[in-house]
């Protein structure tokens, strides 16, 4: 998890990390704790974080019953509950102080940054390898006369192997989030060809017939890949009469393919959370497993077909 996550997960937590108590009429023994429900959910958001997990131990062995019921208040004794509220109180400065550190420490994040999520990365060599490949892509989309981008490093994660890039303009940033968007794009329409091809195999029809289809798929792919690369191209202001369009298409289709080869490296892309709209929809859903949870509007083809079709199919 990126450390401007974990502050993010924190700021919304801290405040979360109490419980109400109070006496009970006739009764000096023990005590109603309340807000039982808040305080689960922002103990369980700081766990997914991985930090604080010893002094969290020590807050769920106290009394399991927190932690498992579905009431929002729960009598506990006077002891276990001074106990309690004195652990949550030390958690909940150390959290602050936490807060505290990483706001002085991690940069105001720019709404036309894009956070980028590195693979594993084994060895200088092959992080020298991604880091030019990346400077390459930015670099032949955005530094032209078209876009008039720049890109810099905003910052660096130590140890998570997250950094983000911040460009000069909206433009910018939304040309290259339109070239994630089509590396998924055709990741989706590739998936699909390769299932029609599937289905073909499946039946048995003549080997000329299934070869035939697998030419026209490869066809298909390569013209898709065009047919992106121009739509990209037209959005970054380049048009069909400037004497660099056709130079600035190819680059285009180059950084597709650069990013899809990083992208099935494990590279994944995420907007700031300040982003505008138009960038948080261009960008797929990388925290999803499949390409169509990134992309909703990319469908399967059905996984079955009827009988009748594949009688059909023959006959042809």
């Amino acid at each position: 998890m990126r450390l401007r996550d974990i502050l993010s997960v924190f700021s919304r937590c801290v405040d979360n990390i109490v419980l109400a108590e109070s006496g009970i009429t006739n009764d000096a023994n023990n005590r109603l704790v309340a807000g039982i429900v808040s305080f689960r959910r922002a103990i369980q958001e700081l766990e997914a974080t991985g930090a604080f997990k010893e002094h969290i131990d020590d807050i769920r062995n106290i009394n399991k019953t927190i932690f498992m019921t579905h009431e929002d208040s729960l009598v506990l004794s006077k002891d276990l509950c001074v106990r309690l509220v004195s652990l949550l109180s030390q958690l909940r400065n150390k959290v602050n102080i936490a807060v505290s550190v990483l706001s002085a420490v991690l940069p105001p994040q720019d709404q036309n940054s894009i956070s980028i999520k590195l693979p594993k990365i084994h060895d200088l060599k092959e992080l020298s390898n991604i880091s030019e490949r990346l400077d390459r892509i930015f670099d032949q989309l955005i530094v032209n006369d078209f876009v008039k981008g720049k890109v810099s490093l905003q910052n660096l994660d130590t140890g998570s192997e997250w950094l983000e890039v911040v460009f000069n303009s909206a433009k910018a940033a939304g040309v290259v989030a339109s070239v994630v968007y089509s590396v998924i794009y055709l990741q989706g329409e590739y998936i699909k060809n390769q299932e029609a091809v599937e289905v073909v195999r499946n039946r048995r029809i003549a080997n000329d017939i299934y070869e035939k289809l697998s030419n026209q798929l490869i066809e298909e792919n390569k013209k898709q890949l065009d047919e992106q690369a121009i739509k990209i191209a037209k959005e970054a202001g380049a048009v069909p009469e400037d004497k660099d369009y056709h130079e600035y298409s190819q680059r285009v289709k180059f950084c597709i393919t650069e990013i899809d080869e990083l992208v099935k490296l494990g590279l994944k892309f995420f907007p700031a959370s300040t982003s505008p709209n138009e960038i948080q929809r261009k960008l797929p859903d990388f925290s999803k497993n499949s390409i169509e949870e990134m992309l909703p509007d990319i469908k399967k083809l059905p996984e079955k077909t009827s009988e009748s079709e594949t009688t059909e199919d023959k006959k042809s």
